[in-house]
């Protein structure tokens, strides 16, 4: 297993109330990205930034198994190019930052690279 994976085990994402908001968030994106793609589309447009890839939203619940440890910190996703609708669309709002900071890696010392224009 590797050493991002085991900081989940034992981060701030492991108590009975954050793997229940963990668990909604996974089918509340689910169902924002198969039935409301118009909501999807218009949260997306106000993000801003870019994936900084350290791998914290593939371990939202559960780490990905296809989440692969690099040597520099990072990470990468062994199937990004076929990846899940609920990955693709991943962050859709800030409500999934908020899901994402409850196993934030390194204690929220590396944030989220993307976020959202508050004037939407």
């Amino acid at each position: 297993m590797g050493h991002f994976r085991n900081m989940l085990l034992a981060g701030t994402g492991s108590g009975p109330g954050a793997k229940s908001r963990l668990f909604w968030g996974k089918i509340r994106r689910f169902y924002l990205g198969h039935f409301r793609p118009g909501y999807v589309e218009s949260k997306i447009s106000l993000r801003r930034g870019e994936c900084l890839r350290c791998g914290t939203c593939c371990a939202l619940l559960y780490a990905c198994p296809e989440l692969e440890d690099l040597p520099d910190g990072n990470t990468r996703c062994r199937i990004h190019e076929k990846r899940p609708k609920n990955c693709s669309i991943f962050p859709v709002d800030q409500a999934d930052l908020k899901d994402r900071d409850l196993v934030s890696r390194n204690n929220g010392e590396r944030p989220c690279g993307f976020d959202f224009d508050k004037s939407g």
